[in-house]
């Protein structure tokens, strides 16, 4: 399950949780509203577990992103789940 993050709307950097039932390879990347992706936050195998990481606004080349909205979309396994975040510079 991919939690809400918090803050939202955020500035400098928002928190994400997200927690699996049972061991899965998981992916969980940031996309602009025309669909691209702007970074990837995890893409490895995640035993069963609560996890928290926080994402700073920037791309995968180290660039701040422009205020606005954005897609938080998690893959584990045979769950799909996407957070709308914004964010405001």
């Amino acid at each position: 399950a991919l939690l809400p993050n918090f803050p939202n709307p955020f500035n400098a950097s928002t928190n994400i949780i997200y927690t699996l039932a049972s061991d899965s390879t998981v992916e969980l990347r940031v996309y602009n509203l025309l669909g691209q992706v702007v970074r990837t936050l995890v893409h490895r195998n995640q035993e069963t577990a609560i996890y928290e990481l926080d994402w700073d606004g920037k791309d995968d080349r180290g660039q701040d992103l422009t205020s606005g909205a954005y897609l938080l979309f998690m893959r584990a396994g045979n769950v799909r789940q996407a957070v709308k975040m914004l964010l405001l510079r």
